[in-house]
């Protein structure tokens, strides 16, 4: 599927994405709220679109997402897009004023990003069901991931209550990592009470166009199957 954005400023970037991946849907939200415009690609997961000899051309790991930019060079990895259109939008700073917002923000980042996201996706499925370990076992390392790295944010940010978002008055990296995973927590049925100020985070973000227009977009087909899992960094 191939349709434009277009809202915000024009450049001839290729956003190819996957509307379940998490680590997708972190670049379309940084897109929007930097007003970038650009064309998206789905890829097709649940077929195995990623595999194809085209899309291996464009990124080596078979993954979602990868952005072509104006220049034709390919970004891959969600954090290393996001901090690239960071650095050449002017706009909301994603990554914060100054060193300590700076950690701050990047502590939740590789809480989700790092701790929690690889024990949630498609390629650990494929190799436990490579070994003829049960689903069943997935779906619990998953969930416990997913709940302890969201309480982990919960302590984190509890104490951080300086506005509506996780560090304040403006959403930051650390919102466009929390929102989509809180999305995976409930397609994984993760009880999310005891999460009260990660509760209050998401219900500001989606007040937010960038961030709403994206969650409708991935609410819209939770009917799928969870061979649907994200796969992507």
């Amino acid at each position: 599927m191939v349709y434009l954005v277009l809202s915000g400023r024009v450049r001839n970037m290729k956003l190819y994405y996957n509307r379940l991946s998490s680590a997708s849907r972190r670049v379309r939200i940084a897109l929007a709220l930097l007003h970038i415009a650009h064309e998206v690609i789905e890829i097709d997961l649940t077929n195995r679109e990623h595999h194809e000899p085209w899309y291996t051309a464009i990124h080596s790991q078979h993954l979602v997402p990868a952005l072509e930019t104006d220049e034709g060079v390919v970004l891959t990895q969600s954090e290393a897009i996001v901090s690239w259109l960071n650095d050449i939008a002017d706009g909301i700073p994603l990554f914060g004023r100054g060193p300590a917002e700076h950690a701050a923000i990047l502590e939740i980042v590789n809480v989700i990003g790092c701790d929690v996201h690889a024990l949630q996706g498609l390629r650990l499925a494929h190799w436990l069901e490579h070994e003829g370990v049960p689903d069943t076992t997935f779906n619990t390392i998953a969930r416990r991931a997913i709940a302890e790295g969201l309480h982990a944010c919960e302590r984190k940010l509890a104490g951080n209550a300086g506005g509506p978002f996780c560090l304040g008055v403006q959403p930051r990296a650390a919102d466009i990592w929390l929102i989509p995973q809180m999305a995976n927590a409930r397609r994984y049925d993760v009880d999310m009470t005891g999460l009260p100020r990660l509760m209050d985070i998401e219900h500001a973000c989606l007040e937010l166009d960038a961030f709403r227009t994206v969650m409708q977009d991935n609410r819209a087909h939770r009917g799928e199957d969870r061979s649907s899992r994200s796969e992507n960094p």
